[in-house]
Order: structure tokens, then C-alpha cells, then sequence
């Protein structure tokens, strides 16, 4: 979680948003309970100071209009919207705009920070078998080629990046399924005793 000044206990500490008053809310606060300032049942803390401690029947909720970071009017909601929320992300694993980065990394950047669905983009960016990808291609880990992705676990989350390096000219486009099949034949040669005999029988079937 990002680290926040907590509205309750006013420390600098990692925070969440709280729901309620759309304010940072430290861990510790948010498992406090206390005698209400307002109206002395000792409940669960949801707002006021630790000093003026206030329940949540007695905490006005916040009416939110906002994203506090982009000011998007569309989204009444606690806490950053998802484009905001992509964008950060985005950030973490290409590191902020810059000319350094590749061009057409910087292209599929925007591609994925525009996406018409923001939601399901940043499900997506954050699959377990794109984000240290994407990482590692923006620091210069893994080579921007077919071939440094053809050595990474298949999976549709993956086949969708390579999908959009190709879509924004970072990758040549290539038949997908004639790659499979070359795989699958390699493979199939391969575990057999006598190759040849095997070409043979596959000719004989076909």
C-alpha cells in the first residue's frame, strides 16, 4: 500500500482508502476501537482523531466527485480511478515516460493506459505471466523478440502482449498456429527412437 499520512492517528504509515470518508486510513487504525467522541458507545474507529474518535454512525460519509489524482468527474468512487491506478502501475514496471524506453514499448504503454475497458486492462497488467515481462523487456532483461517470448510458459494472458507488441510494430507479425505445429512436430520427432522411421509414418498417415 502506498505510504500515506493516516487520517485517524495522523502518522506517516503504508494506507488504504477508507470507504467510508474516501480519507487514508493506517492498518492500525483500521482495527482500533474506542469509546466515540460523539456519542460514547465504544465501537470501531472509522474517523475523527485518536484524541476525537468517531463511529461509524456518527462519521458523515464523504459524497465523492473526484479522482483525487486526475479530477475525472465520472468517477464517484474512494481513492484513485482505474486509468490513474493503470497508469501507476504502468509506471512500476516500464518506469515513468522517458525517451530511454523503448519507443514501442512507450507505444503499447499508451495503448494499455487508453484501453476502453480500464478494469479489465488492469487485471490483465497485473497477471503474474505479463507484469515481470514487461519488466524485464523495459529494463533490457529479456530481448524484444519472438524468441525471448517463445521461451516463457504459454498462456492466453501472454499470447495477448505478444499480441500487442505486434499490434504497435514492436514484433513482426507471424502465423501462431503454423509456430505450434512446428513445435509439436519437433517435439513429436524428438521422442521418438528413430526419427526417420517417424517421418516415415507420418507421411504413410497423412
Amino acid at each position: 500500500m502506498p505510504t500515506a499520512t493516516c487520517s485517524i492517528c495522523g502518522e506517516e504509515k503504508p494506507c488504504g482508502t477508507s470507504r467510508t470518508t474516501g480519507r487514508p486510513w493506517c492498518l492500525d487504525c483500521q482495527h482500533r476501537s474506542a469509546s466515540c467522541s460523539a456519542c460514547g458507545s465504544v465501537a470501531a474507529v472509522i474517523s475523527g482523531t485518536l484524541d476525537q474518535p468517531l463511529c461509524l454512525d456518527c462519521t458523515a460519509p464523504e459524497v465523492w466527485h473526484t479522482c483525487p489524482t486526475c479530477s475525472d468527474p465520472d468517477y464517484p468512487h474512494p481513492g484513485q480511478c482505474a486509468r490513474c491506478l493503470i497508469n501507476r502501475r504502468l509506471n512500476e514496471l516500464l518506469g515513468p515516460p522517458s525517451h530511454a524506453l523503448h519507443p514501442a514499448l512507450e507505444a503499447l504503454r499508451n495503448d494499455i493506459a487508453t484501453a476502453e475497458h480500464p478494469i479489465t486492462a488492469r487485471r490483465w497488467l497485473n497477471k503474474p505471466s505479463v507484469s515481470p515481462v514487461l519488466a524485464d523487456l523495459a529494463a533490457g532483461r529479456r530481448a524484444l523478440t519472438h524468441e525471448a517470448l517463445d521461451e516463457l510458459a504459454d498462456s492466453p494472458p501472454l499470447a495477448h502482449l505478444r499480441q500487442g507488441l505486434v499490434g504497435v510494430g514492436a514484433l513482426l507479425e507471424r502465423d501462431e498456429y503454423m509456430v505450434r505445429l512446428e513445435r509439436f512436430l519437433t517435439g513429436l520427432l524428438a521422442s521418438q527412437q528413430d526419427p526417420e522411421d517417424s517421418v516415415a509414418q507420418l507421411l504413410v498417415t497423412r
